[in-house]
């Protein structure tokens, strides 16, 4: 059985983690062919390029699109990963991601899931982001993921909501009964949303001692950088 290993002593996020599994092996190539079957209006462009942090080399997934939409609903990301041409696993392996962030939503603003307003995470770029993994998932041969803790930063970040603590409660929400790590000497957050709903939603847990053939060894780029951190996130893909 094939396994990935998710290092996230550096928190995680969409991009990072699609970022590592293209460095693990995983064409931009197939990946842009596969995300071309999302049936999305506007235009978009999706490339890598390396990033060096502490002498170690990582991918950094980089999305341009100009849409107008500024939110969606879980019912519009249903509609376009339901209308898309991509295999059913990857289908359901996305929205599961998707559903976990709506379910917290409405926990945390007292609404029903149909009616909460996916932000910054129902944008082009984060659907891309979670479609993407889905998809490296699924070409890789990952049969299960686990993680380390999951470092969640500390201070505050701005968002569609105005400044919220980190970990924002969408976060918190998604990782109750997960092992966490708080850093409080970082001043920005270091687990999104989008990386959340990725653990919750795809995870098989925190790694006990399983003997694995290591395969592939790849690296995630973040968008921002922290002092004394190294802000890469790191996976093992191998077979045990």
């Amino acid at each position: 059985m094939r396994i990935a290993f998710i290092d996230c002593t550096s928190g995680i996020s969409g991009d990072m983690l699609l970022g590592a599994l293209l460095d693990a092996g995983l064409s931009l190539t197939v990946l842009k062919n596969e995300l071309a079957k999302l049936p999305i209006r506007e235009p978009f462009e999706l490339s890598m390029r390396q990033i060096r942090r502490g002498g170690i080399y990582g991918i950094r997934v980089d999305v341009v699109c100009h849409e107008k939409l500024t939110h969606r609903h879980l019912h519009d990301i249903e509609t376009i990963i339901g209308q898309s041409s991509l295999d059913a696993t990857c289908k359901d392996q996305a929205m599961k991601v998707f559903t976990c962030i709506g379910e917290a939503e409405a926990v945390v603003h007292k609404t029903s899931i149909e009616k909460v307003h996916l932000h910054e995470v129902g944008a082009i770029d984060s659907i891309l982001d979670v479609v993407g993994c889905a998809v490296a998932i699924q070409k890789l041969g990952i049969e299960k993921m686990y993680t380390t803790p999951i470092a969640l930063g500390g201070g505050t970040v701005t968002c569609s909501h105005g400044v919220m603590p980190v970990p924002v409660p969408a976060t918190v929400e998604l990782l109750g009964n997960y092992p966490v790590i708080h850093n409080e000497n970082i001043s920005g957050e270091l687990c999104t949303p989008t990386g959340a709903a990725l653990v919750k939603a795809l995870s098989s847990g925190v790694k006990e001692d399983i003997p694995m053939l290591i395969r592939a060894v790849g690296y995630g780029a973040g968008s921002k950088q922290f002092d004394g951190i190294l802000d890469l996130l790191s996976v093992t893909v191998g077979d045990v």
